[in-house]
């Protein structure tokens, strides 16, 4: 389960810029190979955090955790050389994505955190010690 496709990286960033990165035999084509593991590793990313509440992978995926991918995955593409606006995606991304962990912001489905009681059906417990049972003592 990706939470991004190449066509929404394409639709994010334009088909030019993912060609340049990806494209490592400059046949001036997108090297599908290189953008489907940058999405992998940005799923992979994504689901450390988010596995702090919820049930990872996420379904259906809420429209800012596309983007979020999409950002992640753009940065994993510049390698060792992303600009500071690149940086700034990634930064921008991964500190909404500690948010979320921390329960300061939402992906807007229920949070699966809460409910760790235990069930159960007895209200009220018997008394074990009464002046009956304690009788002679």
């Amino acid at each position: 389960m990706n939470y991004a496709t190449r066509a929404d990286m394409i639709k994010r960033f334009g088909l030019e810029a993912l060609s340049e990165l990806s494209d490592e035999s400059n046949s001036g084509m997108t090297d599908d190979e290189n953008i489907t593991m940058a999405l992998e590793h940005a799923d992979a990313e994504i689901d450390s955090y988010l596995s702090a509440r919820y049930s990872v992978p996420v379904s259906p995926v809420p429209t800012i955790l596309r983007k979020v991918a999409c950002d992640i995955a753009y940065y994993n593409l510049h390698d060792d050389h992303p600009t500071e606006g690149v940086e700034k995606l990634h930064k921008d991304a991964t500190d909404w994505l500690k948010a979320v962990s921390l329960g300061k912001a939402s992906i807007g489905i229920q949070d699966e955190s809460t409910g760790f009681g235990i069930a159960t059906s007895h209200e009220e417990s018997d008394r074990v010690f009464s002046m009956s049972t304690l009788q002679g003592f």
